[in-house]
């Protein structure tokens, strides 16, 4: 009898142990969940963080080669110009020559 209720005794205690290891378990798996998804959402930051300094960089990139394109275009266009420009005093030159050569002959 006595050795029975010594026996249910330890019965007892060794459930008893068994579920607050499990409990132990069970909180030891949560915490190392909450920490995983915490170290998630620093990561996820970094990365938004990083991506959103990529663009901005590259719309810097494509600002600064639109307004080399413009100001090379514009650099063009005054070479253009000034060639126009010359051309059509050359072209007067010409017809002044010939004016006077004209003159001349007559």
């Amino acid at each position: 009898n006595k050795a029975k209720k010594k026996a249910v005794e330890f019965t007892e205690a060794l459930k008893l142990e068994m579920a607050r290891r499990a409990e132990s378990e069970e909180t030891l798996i949560r915490l190392q969940h909450e920490e995983s998804e915490r170290q998630f959402a620093k990561r996820y930051a970094q990365w938004e963080k990083e991506e959103l300094a990529r663009r901005a960089l590259m719309e810097e990139v494509y600002n600064d080669r639109a307004e080399q394109v413009r100001l090379k275009q514009e650099m063009r266009d005054a070479i253009k110009g000034e060639i126009e420009k010359e051309r059509g005093f050359g072209e007067a030159e010409v017809r002044r020559m010939e004016q006077l050569e004209k003159e001349r002959e007559e």
